[in-house]
């Protein structure tokens, strides 16, 4: 039996998540492979990116190569690692499809028909709202914590410090 060239892409949004994350992905993919006699030739990885939108490296790299025709599958451990964004997880489906490459992810069953389709346009839709809905709640927790003046991370502004997690004026440095 003729083994079917594949490639991972995996991917972990935030620098504030943990590089496992990676990690896991990839052995659920790599499981996935082994269980469907697929052979793995190279995995994709993008770290700390976003997936609201495709401009990330290694993403990019994989839908440049797919051109080559090397390969005849992605393999996501998860649709939202593919993307986060509706309208780009469609155009770099179908433009992958041009090239006869399928994505496929290790735990969720979307078939070809209507049906199959509508439930992963729901899917995507949903990865898209979560992602804008958390957007939205970081940045009113940044807000919040400007307001109490607390430390949200990072270094103090010249003529600030910290004590107990609140910024402070230093005197001595204000002036400037």
């Amino acid at each position: 039996m003729q083994a079917i060239e594949t490639v991972a892409y995996a991917r972990f949004s935030s620098d504030k998540q943990q590089e496992s994350s990676i990690v896991v992905q990839l052995a659920a993919i790599r499981r996935f492979c082994e269980m469907h006699d697929i052979e793995l030739i190279h995995e994709y990885v993008d770290e700390a990116q976003t997936g609201t939108n495709a401009n990330r490296k290694e993403f990019q790299e994989m839908v440049k190569d797919a051109e080559k025709r090397e390969f005849r599958f992605v393999i996501v451990h998860r649709m939202d690692r593919w993307a986060r964004n509706v309208d780009d997880a469609r155009h770099y489906k179908k433009y992958l499809r041009k090239y006869g490459i399928k994505v496929v992810s290790t735990i969720e069953e979307f078939d070809e028909t209507p049906e199959g389709e509508f439930f992963e346009l729901m899917s995507m839709g949903m990865a898209e709202l979560y992602s804008k809905k958390l957007a939205r709640e970081s940045i009113a927790g940044k807000m919040a914590n400007a307001r109490e003046c607390k430390v949200h991370g990072g270094t103090p502004l010249f003529g600030y410090r910290v004590k107990n997690k609140h910024y402070v004026i230093e005197e001595g440095d204000a002036e400037i």
